[in-house]
């Protein structure tokens, strides 16, 4: 075999492996050692947009977003007054553009732990929808937040619940 036609044979080949659609899925441990979940095939972890009270991951389309923000020794004694307290805020004057519930606040259980669970919408650069569960564990409030575009929203929430499916709280 030439030279040439090795060159070309080896490209062919790395071309091939980097094409392969790899199905895997990974347990994500949170740092603070709250939670594990399963992250979907096609999310990533974005470290880059990652803080210390905030996780950030990015899904296969376009807008979906995953993101897990920390509130340190909050004063709320339960998942619903954390969440009222919340929702209270992003409809008020100074809260989010065109705010509008799109599901009202309900109690969920996920994994054992009671926590409030709403969706909503408002106007930012994009018009987006949210699903957030409000949780309150160990002086922590925490937030789990499934964003999208409005009009993309129903077909990335199936991949939330299924995050939520696999949701375990380190005890």
């Amino acid at each position: 075999m030439r030279t040439i036609e090795k060159i070309v044979l080896l490209l062919l080949t790395i071309l091939l492996i980097m094409s392969v659609n790899v199905k895997a899925t990974a347990d994500y441990f949170d740092p603070y050692h709250l939670f594990k979940f399963r992250v979907p095939v096609g999310w990533i972890f974005q470290v880059s947009e990652s803080e210390t009270d905030l996780l950030v991951f990015y899904g296969p389309s376009q807008d979906e977003l995953l993101y897990i923000e920390y509130f340190k020794e909050i004063s709320d004694q339960s998942s619903l007054e954390f969440a009222e307290r919340v929702i209270e805020h992003y409809d008020s004057v100074y809260g989010l553009v065109d705010f509008e519930l799109v599901q009202e606040l309900e109690l969920k259980e996920i994994d054992g732990i009671s926590t409030a669970d709403v969706v909503y919408s408002y106007s930012g650069t994009k018009n987006r929808t949210e699903h957030r569960i409000f949780a309150v564990l160990h002086d922590y409030g925490l937030t789990i937040t499934f964003s999208d575009a409005h009009d993309h929203y129903h077909e990335g929430e199936v991949q939330f619940e299924l995050i939520l499916d696999n949701w375990t709280w380190v005890r």
